[in-house]
């Protein structure tokens, strides 16, 4: 008995960390867009978001899950740069760029994405995925049409490659799910990568098409998934 309590603790450290650090991050987030702070503050809380991922990258065995993920820490601190700069404190955005976080924040996530693709092609399917392979890249070219007049003319390239990058990264994941009788990683990474197609999903439209009434349940709404993405890949590469 003990044993089996023990196997259990083990099994659930993981997700609980990954959801308390989660919750920590949820609220500086509310905390900061609400009463502001400056760059100080938006930084504490741009660490906090990172700090599920850096979990992760240390649990799992996978190299390059690993790289994926601490490409997707540095993205998350530069996006919450973006989405929280100008609400925090406004007057700290002269001179900047205009998206230049939201640039720098979609680069650093395109690239852990080749990292999971490497990955997840390397496994025996990873590159034959099917009619469900097929359907991942059909949303990521729907998603694509749906945002197109939504998104500014110098964003469009580097959105239409994140788009097809992160399709990518689908197709590979069901095709190494798509073997009989599956490993559980294989399992896990389709879980995974699902779960980034509808966070992603979710955060394109709520940049870009959303009414500014909705940022908040589309910022919670992105944030669920996209943890819950980042656990099953992280989990998939320790399987």
């Amino acid at each position: 008995m003990p044993a089996t309590i023990g196997t259990l603790i083990r099994a659930m450290s993981l997700p609980l960390g990954t959801m308390t650090l989660a919750v920590m991050y949820a609220t500086a987030h509310a905390v900061v867009g609400v009463d502001g702070g400056g760059v100080a503050a938006v930084a504490a809380t741009a660490a906090l978001k990172a700090a599920p991922i850096w979990l992760l990258a240390f649990s799992t065995r996978t190299r390059i899950i690993a790289l994926g993920l601490c490409l997707s820490s540095v993205g998350d601190f530069l996006l919450e740069f973006d989405n929280c700069l100008g609400i925090a404190s406004p007057e700290t955005a002269a001179g900047i760029p205009p998206d230049l976080f939201f640039i720098g924040g979609l680069a650093s996530f395109l690239i852990a994405h080749v990292c999971y693709i490497v990955d997840f092609a390397g496994r025996p399917g990873g590159m034959s995925g099917g009619v469900g392979g097929a359907a991942a890249l059909a949303v990521g070219v729907g998603l694509v049409a749906y945002l197109w007049d939504g998104v500014p003319e110098p964003l469009r390239p580097p959105v239409m490659v994140y788009a097809g990058v992160i399709a990518t990264m689908a197709y590979t994941a069901v095709g190494g799910a798509r073997i009989p009788k599956a490993a559980k990683g294989r399992s896990d990474a389709l879980v995974g990568a699902l779960f980034f197609v509808v966070s992603d999903s979710i955060l394109a439209a709520d940049r870009f098409k959303a009414p500014k009434e909705w940022h908040t349940n589309c910022t919670i709404a992105v944030m669920v998934t996209y943890y819950a993405a980042q656990l099953k890949i992280a989990q998939s590469g320790s399987a």
